[in-house]
């Protein structure tokens, strides 16, 4: 997720900025799109060598845990690690290193549209363009990233503070598991294109089987009357 928002935002900045300097940027962006992508994924590689022996991980957490229901018990479990150390100093560092991109990107393009206005260098109409576009594009991520945080802050809670709540915690990740087809309408609704094809899209559909059918009638009624 972090690693398409970043993306998104990178994309902006390449077609818009006009800084001298992106001419530079534009020469390695390829090679730090790369680099980026891979050291996200990589680091997560490691957690593989973090997962504990099930049996004795599963004894541990059930003697933290003695308040579970019996049916945890018996379930099908999966511990990942008993430290979670790495696991959160990786996601940490991945949160920060995104959320520290995403404000580059964002003041820089805030900046340039300042002083491409101030120099009369593009059109009023283009400036306010580009204006709503960076608004669709921030509501586009603001959004999701709120209804993925949400459920995310419980679920630290719970562990910080040992809390369990089976049904709490179900409808958590039920709601960050929604987080792609929240995306996906948000994009839809604050981009005016999207959300006009989509329009169309479905007024055709709607449409087209009544176009036939009155063909199809006026068809049977020219044959009826040459009859």
């Amino acid at each position: 997720m972090l690693v398409s928002i970043v993306a998104a935002f990178e994309s902006r900045f390449n077609s818009l900025c006009t800084f001298s300097w992106i001419f530079y940027w534009k020469k390695i962006r390829n090679f730090f799109k790369v680099v980026y992508s891979s050291l996200f994924m990589l680091s997560c590689a490691p957690y593989i060598f973090f997962v504990p022996d099930q049996k004795y991980a599963l004894q541990l957490v059930f003697e933290n845990l003695p308040c579970l229901p019996s049916y945890i018990h018996t379930a099908d479990n999966f511990v990942l690690a008993l430290d979670a150390s790495y696991h959160v100093i990786v996601g940490t560092t991945i949160v920060v290193t995104a959320s520290g991109l995403c404000v580059f990107f964002v003041f820089t393009l805030i900046a340039n549209g300042v002083q491409q206005s101030k120099e009369n260098s593009i059109s009023a109409s283009t400036y306010q363009m580009q204006k709503r576009f960076f608004k669709a594009l921030i509501i586009q991520i603001i959004i999701p990233l709120i209804w993925f945080i949400i459920p995310l802050l419980y679920i630290l809670y719970s562990i910080v503070l040992r809390y369990y709540n089976q049904g709490f915690t179900n409808i958590s990740i039920l709601i960050m598991n929604m987080h792609g087809f929240v995306s996906t309408v948000v994009m839809i609704y604050v981009h005016g294109p999207y959300r006009e094809a989509i329009s169309a899209l479905l007024k055709t559909r709607c449409t087209k089987p009544m176009a036939i059918k009155n063909i199809s009638v006026k068809r049977c009624f020219m044959a009826h009357v040459a009859k």
